[in-house]
């Protein structure tokens, strides 16, 4: 597996001293201080080792290698097995950042990688990962051993087995508990009524608001749509799914609009993962929006509502970028009286964190509305070709509004994205366009090294001021993007540096401005290129997105619906179209979950 720093031993590491037991660079060892304390890091590697590499600090092999040093132990040591399914268990969970941090083809980085952003792990799995990560010949972990680890892990509240159907999974207690909790909440709903009663009368009065409210809006919904609405106002929960230009807005406008007839003082909410979508939503419908953790009250991390959601209901965009936890807690904060729809597109990027949640509940018994016919907008095929990519055909249709560029290499990616980008900030304004990309840290098109280069192509950087901003420059002038929930702002918010300088830059976010300073300049970066999971959400005039060779790793099907997908006028794909149609080809790894078991099919 590649590791996020050389591994004890490595030449490009500071050596081993009293002060650095662990032998890793000196900017590791002040990250594990500033997080635990010298002294609390110290006391880590004396009592509990392993825990630094179960918290994702330290790749497990270091950790290892450093316990093993002094004191060699049994390859097969019970305390060593169990904290390698311990670690396995937490790297699963990372998700997408498992993906990109896994990029080797060791056999214990394709096996988590197939697998990353799963809730649990079947057993069958777990001998094989653990044989991986444990440098273990195949076949030495016997079935008695690995059910004395459990037991242990399970007596002391670490781990927790589901079963489901005539298989076993196991899966870290926290994370056990928030899918057992959201499995109950989505029972209990699903027995009761939704807005509109199921009776003749009522389901009269329905059809009759929804034509009025057409009628009202000059919308006309298709008979899918209409289905759609009607379903949703019967039901305490629900689904509404489709691709891009398939109406799933026209289809939220009408529900509103309807149950404002039927029921004047209804209370509806409007919440979203990211602030852009809703944004997007308050357009839609008209209805107030917010963050989905603002509306919670809940900061990044937290996994606990700290509010109680007592709108008669609430309509929850972009769903499949929803983890298990965040799930769970919206959930729990749902009033008695709220129903709740869940609107989004399983064929994009699931969450980054652990779970899946969208396509699990349309898996279950939730009612689901798919809405399938892709209305044309003008002469935009955007989402038509969008439509292709999720069939798996790759004769994309190019007009105005979608272009291919076929480039040789990363260099020359790199080289038309800036011209195109120049282009298109000379044409339309800094905030019209967003290269995407998968990767961040390799390659000449990874996020870093390209927004280097856009930047050099816009600016004079020689003339400019600059600050370091956690070890990432941001100069003067720099389109950036927030990344944490702070100041009023949303992570995934794009700005302005107005003023950079040593210790401080002065950044414009719309008709906010804010001064960050110290450690708080860690809170942005250079937003001309974003990878596709940042940009997930968000919504572009015009979207660049890199097809390169050089990720075909890393690159799916998925992540290329969802970078055509950002784009609401124009897409320019650069790059190579062997590289799109091998994507487009490979389907993710499979994130296991036993959501859809345990509300039932």
């Amino acid at each position: 597996m590649r590791l996020p720093f050389p591994p004890a031993g490595s030449e490009d590491n500071m050596k081993e001293s009293k002060t650095n037991p662990l032998g890793v660079k000196e900017s590791v060892w002040d990250a594990l201080a500033s997080k635990y304390t010298r002294a609390g890091t110290e006391d880590i590697l004396r009592v509990c080792p392993y825990q630094l590499a179960i918290n994702q600090d330290v790749p497990f092999d270091v950790i290892d290698g450093y316990v093993r040093k002094d004191s060699p132990v049994d390859n097969l040591c019970p305390a060593r097995i169990r904290n390698g399914l311990l670690y396995t268990l937490s790297a699963i969970e990372k998700g997408e950042t498992t993906r990109e941090a896994t990029e080797d083809t060791d056999a214990y980085g394709d096996a988590v990688r197939e697998i990353a952003g799963s809730t649990c792990i079947p057993k069958s799995r777990v001998y094989d990962l653990l044989e991986a990560l444990l440098g273990l010949e195949e076949g030495v972990i016997d079935m008695p051993l690995l059910d004395a680890v459990i037991k242990n892990l399970v007596s002391a509240g670490r781990v927790s087995v589901n079963r489901i159907g005539d298989q076993i999974f196991l899966a870290n207690k926290k994370t056990y508990i928030a899918e057992h909790e959201a499995a109950e909440c989505v029972r209990t709903l699903l027995e009761k009524d939704g807005l509109v009663k199921i009776d003749a009368k009522s389901k009269k009065a329905m059809y009759a608001a929804v034509d009025q409210a057409q009628a009202m809006t000059g919308l006309l919904l298709s008979q899918e749509q209409k289905n759609a609405v009607c379903m949703i106002l019967q039901s305490r929960i629900s689904i509404l799914t489709g691709g891009p230009g398939t109406g799933k807005s026209a289809t939220l406008k009408i529900l509103v609009e309807s149950l404002k007839l039927l029921r004047p003082y209804a209370s509806i909410r409007c919440i979203a993962p990211t602030g852009q979508a809703a944004s997007r939503m308050v357009e839609a419908t008209g209805c107030e929006a917010t963050t989905i953790h603002k509306a919670l009250g809940m900061t990044p991390g937290e996994t606990k509502s700290h509010a109680e959601l007592t709108n008669d209901i609430v309509l929850v965009d972009e769903s499949s970028m929803i983890d298990a936890h965040l799930f769970s807690a919206l959930l729990k904060s749902l009033s008695e009286k709220t129903s709740v729809v869940f609107i989004g597109d399983t064929a994009q990027l699931p969450s980054i964190s652990a779970g899946n949640v969208l396509a699990e509940l349309i898996q279950s018994r939730v009612p689901v509305s798919q809405l399938t016919k892709v209305f044309r907008q003008g002469d935009n095929s955007i989402a038509f070709n969008c439509a292709k990519i999720k069939n798996g055909n790759t004769a994309l249709d190019t007009d105005e509004s979608f272009t291919f560029i076929e480039c040789k290499d990363s260099k020359a990616i790199s080289k038309k994205v800036c011209e195109l980008f120049a282009a298109e900030v000379e044409k339309s304004g800094l905030d019209s366009v967003c290269c995407l990309t998968p990767y961040r840290h390799l390659t000449k098109t990874g996020v870093n090294s390209l927004n280097r280069a856009i930047r050099s192509k816009l600016h004079d950087t020689a003339s400019l001021t600059w600050c370091d901003a956690g070890g990432i420059r941001v100069y003067t002038g720099d389109k950036i993007v927030f990344l944490r929930n702070r100041y009023g702002l949303v992570n995934g918010e794009t700005g302005i540096a107005v003023r950079a300088s040593k210790g401080q830059c002065i950044c414009s976010f719309g008709n906010k401005e804010i001064t960050l300073r110290g450690d708080d300049l860690a809170s942005i970066e250079p937003a001309y290129a974003q990878t596709v999971h940042k940009a997930q959400g968000q919504e572009y005039k015009t979207c660049i997105v890199v097809i390169d060779e050089a990720h075909s790793s890393f690159m799916n099907k998925a992540l290329v619906y969802t970078s055509l997908s950002r784009a609401k006028q124009r897409c320019i794909c650069v790059g190579s179209h062997r590289a799109l149609s091998d994507a487009v080809a490979h389907t993710a790894g499979r994130r296991f979950s036993c959501l859809s078991g345990l509300i039932g099919g």
